[in-house]
């Protein structure tokens, strides 16, 4: 879908301007909702103690470990859902809007705690198991590869 496409494109386009991390981060969590036409987006991480990077903690939740494991099962790079109620673990505030949505694996590395984004959509089908996932995994390894660039995790 070449609506999609372009969408994705401005998103990336976004990340790469992006002139310090927090600016990355609230391209992110402000700047896709508006660039994906959903309502709400979140990017999450999971917390290992107190191992969070601290570049990460501001505009980002922080959820508990093994939720991106939950989620995107068996080696999944991308879960698409519909008919549902968003979780507040994940979309905060913004959760009772979500009634599908997108969770997208961003992997930061093996030495990294597991990270998502996640995009919700108040339209119950906007996002639902048949439709295709190459751009959204396109987006994630944009937005783990700009996040990686900012912050110094261990190979």
């Amino acid at each position: 879908n070449l609506s999609s496409q372009n969408q994705i494109h401005a998103a990336v386009l976004a990340l790469l301007e992006a002139s310090t991390f927090e600016h990355v981060i609230e391209a992110v969590t402000t700047d896709f909702a508006a660039l994906l036409d959903v309502d709400v987006v979140s990017l999450a991480i999971e917390s290992v103690g107190n191992d969070v990077h601290p570049g990460l903690k501001q505009g980002v939740r922080v959820v508990e470990q093994g939720m991106v494991a939950n989620l995107l099962h068996d080696g999944r790079g991308v879960l698409l859902r519909s008919d549902i109620e968003g979780e507040a673990t994940i979309y905060g505030a913004g959760a009772s809007l979500v009634h599908s949505d997108v969770i997208v694996r961003i992997d930061l590395g093996a030495h990294a705690p597991a990270c998502l984004l996640a995009m919700g959509s108040r339209e119950a089908k906007r996002f639902h198991a048949g439709q295709g996932t190459e751009l959204l995994c396109f987006l994630g390894r944009v937005v783990a590869s700009t996040i990686k660039t900012w912050l110094n995790f261990p190979s």
